[in-house]
């Protein structure tokens, strides 16, 4: 079946973005400040080039800015594998990754940004912190990106962001 989108999209120099066909979804992972200053997002789903500035918006807003877009959600043990991989080949480093798991009311009671359900849970051990509380989740590189943990939500990491296809 030949797909409607790219699975992948031109780089810009230091920036990482590939789209990548799973079932139902694509999946895009890019840079946040200070590595690029701007991202390039070439696209047939956009109907013309789109530029933004990472530095200037949330993750989840960029996410957003795109049809059914959304800080990645992982609900299940399959597609965070999937995610995982595609994290590793290309090439981020040990840089951790934003998902789209939250702690919105700052109460432990963690929720997924684009409204799925929260079942699948993929903590480090010793997350999510009890002492020192964060309220939003990062995929580790220490784990291979397939675990979680909390951390400030300020904090400059990369993103993944997750659309329907």
């Amino acid at each position: 079946m030949d797909l409607p989108f790219p699975t992948k999209v031109t780089p810009v120099p230091h920036s990482h973005f590939t789209m990548v066909p799973l079932a139902s979804s694509l999946y895009l992972l890019t840079t946040l400040c200070p590595e690029a200053p701007w991202n390039l997002l070439l696209s047939p789903l956009l109907p013309t080039p789109h530029i933004y500035w990472p530095c200037s918006l949330p993750p989840q807003l960029l996410c957003q800015g795109y049809p059914s877009g959304h800080l990645g959600s992982l609900l299940n043990e399959a597609e965070a594998a999937f995610v995982a991989t595609m994290i590793v080949e290309n090439g981020v480093g040990q840089s951790p990754v934003w998902i789209g798991l939250h702690d919105p009311n700052k109460n432990r009671r963690w929720k997924w940004s684009s409204n799925a359900l929260y079942l699948y849970q993929a903590w480090e051990k010793g997350f999510p912190g009890r002492t020192d509380p964060n309220y939003c989740v990062s995929l580790t590189p220490e784990s291979g990106f397939q675990r979680w943990k909390d951390e400030p939500c300020q904090k400059a990491n990369l993103f993944l962001c997750k659309f329907k296809a």
